[in-house]
């Protein structure tokens, strides 16, 4: 979907050359004349991007600005202030009251549009991080995997990580200790990725209690053994002691009945391009997700590589699961 952005500007010469310049590259363009009427039009369409003159009539810039920050419905919306003048002081007000980015006018449009494309990326990205662990989400790791499945030269990894019994832990100590064992585990892996060398190297949190790395394949095993390892050692902190202890713990079923449930566990499921190509986003997602369900059937953590090497391999697995 095309990115839009309203242009808030009295100078109509003004309006009329950005449209021209940056329709071109594909972007929907609004246009307003006053502060009151971009903002308007922001709470009816819902922009990308709003781009606003800071000597405007009704509201300038500044006050504009304010009022898209101060407005839950606006607040997101990326804002990039344009002003004829070179004052250190304007430029600090604005990036005070919520701006995300500043140009001078006159405006060098090639300069312009790489600050448009790095301010609206930069939005998109944080849009898809995880409240609970800051890392991204699923958009980046699908930008990620389309880029390398379009070049059959790259050669990556990509592991889905999942903590199996997870469930059983918000059942019987509540979601607040869910959510710490969450971020202990993405607090883990990060640090585990900051000193694992190799491109591509991405981490991200996918919702619930499930991680995905894209490394290179050499460190599949390394980055298998060095998580499990880590998680078992440190899952034991987020139980009672008589859970600790006997190796379970008890919660009451929709029956009303006590069952016992084990310690969680991790799987860790492993597609990589060292056995055979991956062609799409989809086959290496199903295909680590399918590796990372075998690999929870064990009785501890583990992980599951796929190793099959043909596509007769591959298409009898996807028939035997069908």
């Amino acid at each position: 979907m095309s990115k839009s952005i309203i242009i808030a500007d009295d100078d109509e010469e003004f309006i009329e050359e950005f449209e021209s310049e940056l329709s071109l590259l594909g972007y929907v363009i609004h246009k307003a004349t006053n502060g009151q009427e971009a903002f308007d039009l922001a709470l009816e369409i819902e922009p990308d991007l709003i781009v606003l003159d800071i000597v405007m009539p009704v509201l300038d810039g500044f006050q504009t600005c304010k009022k898209i920050r101060d407005n839950p419905a606006t607040s997101a919306i990326s804002v990039i202030l344009l002003t004829a003048q070179s004052l250190g002081s304007e430029k600090i007000r604005g990036l005070e009251i919520g701006a995300d980015d500043y140009i001078s006018k006159p405006v060098e449009w090639d300069e312009f549009k790489a600050r448009v494309s790095s301010v609206l990326r930069r939005a998109e990205q944080l849009r898809d991080l995880s409240a609970l662990t800051n890392l991204p989400g699923a958009y980046r790791v699908s930008t990620e995997l389309a880029k390398l499945v379009s070049d059959s030269s790259n050669k990556y990894a990509v592991f889905n990580i999942e903590i199996d019994g997870f469930k059983s832990i918000n059942d019987r100590y509540g979601s607040g200790r869910g959510d710490k064992v969450i971020k202990w585990l993405g607090s883990t892996l990060a640090n585990i990725m900051s000193t694992t060398s190799g491109q591509p190297s991405l981490l991200a949190h996918i919702g619930g209690a499930r991680f995905v790395i894209i490394s290179v394949p050499e460190n599949v095993d390394s980055l298998c053994e060095t998580i499990i390892k880590k998680f078992d050692d440190g899952k034991l902190d987020y139980y009672d002691e008589e859970a600790r202890e006997v190796g379970y713990i008890e919660v009451t079923n929709r029956q009303n009945e006590i069952i016992k449930l084990p310690i969680c566990k991790l799987g860790i499921g492993v597609v990589s391009t060292e056995f055979r190509e991956v062609r799409s986003q989809w086959e290496a997602t199903a295909t680590a997700t399918e590796m990372c369900e075998h690999a929870k059937r064990a009785e501890v953590s583990s992980y599951e590589v796929d190793r099959r090497s043909t596509d007769d391999q591959f298409l009898a697995m996807l028939n035997s699961e069908s």
